[in-house]
Formats: structure tokens, sequence, C-alpha cells
């Protein structure tokens, strides 16, 4: 079984990513055991000149490849509702819109203390109630 997860990335160093990446690896080997593989979509060794949707388009090639894709989420939030930053969500429409078997998972950071401490809550089917983000502006239940 083939799993992509689909992570913030800006704003957090690569050590940073690499714990949460981990954490999640850990549930969804309890959840399904070691007969996984984890596409590694953490794209390293980009062209210099790289723009956001090039990394997208890598990460949209590697995302065809996965049985599951995982989504992490920590914010940007507004009031209450959780949001997908704008890569992951389209990832998300991507998986949605082809099929593939979405799991969600909540993280948080403790960024009071100098190491990296990440809280997983549980993997789940259940997609929450994400605010939807339209060019910059967010849309809760019809509100911009």
């Amino acid at each position: 079984m083939k799993i992509f997860i689909s992570q913030p990335m800006k704003g957090y160093s690569n050590f940073e990513i690499e714990i949460i990446r981990g954490k999640i690896k850990e549930a969804l080997k309890e959840k399904y055991g070691n007969d996984i593989e984890i596409i590694d979509s953490f794209i390293k060794g980009a062209p210099a000149n790289a723009k956001p949707l090039w990394y997208l388009g890598e990460s949209i090639k590697k995302l065809s490849k996965a049985d599951i894709a995982v989504f992490a989420y920590k914010g940007p939030t507004v009031g209450n509702y959780p949001a997908l930053v704008r890569g992951c969500g389209i990832e998300e429409k991507c998986a949605r819109e082809y099929n593939t078997l979405c799991l969600y998972v909540a993280f948080y950071k403790n960024s009071f203390q100098s190491t990296v401490d990440i809280e997983l809550n549980g993997l789940s089917t259940k997609r929450p109630d994400f605010v939807e983000w339209l060019n910059g502006l967010h849309n809760s239940m019809g509100q911009t």
C-alpha cells in the first residue's frame, strides 16, 4: 500500500518537516502495520529558479502513485475552522476527484519550546470542516 503525505512546508525548517512526517509515519504503521510504503513527497534538489507551481506539479505526479493520501493540517485557521494551505488543498482536490482514499490528521507545534514538540490527533477519514481559501481570502459558509 503506497501512502502520500501532504503537509504545510512554508514556515517550517526541514528538520521540523521531517519530525512531523516521522510522527505521521508512526501513526500510519499503527493503523496499517509495517507493510506500507511512504512515497517521498518531500522534494529535494529542485532547480534554483523553481516556482511554487513547479513543486505542486512534482507533488501531484507523486500523488498519482498513491493508494492513500494523508493531509496534515495545522493552519492557518480562521475562527475555529482549520484550513489546508493552498498547495495541500489542491492536492486534496486532486486526490478526491480521482478517488484516492483521503485521511486527515491535525498536528500542533509548541512554539514556546526550543525543541520541536509535535502532537498528532488521530488519523481519520472524516474531512474536517475546512475554511476554503479563494485568492488569499477565506470563504467560510459563504462569507469572504
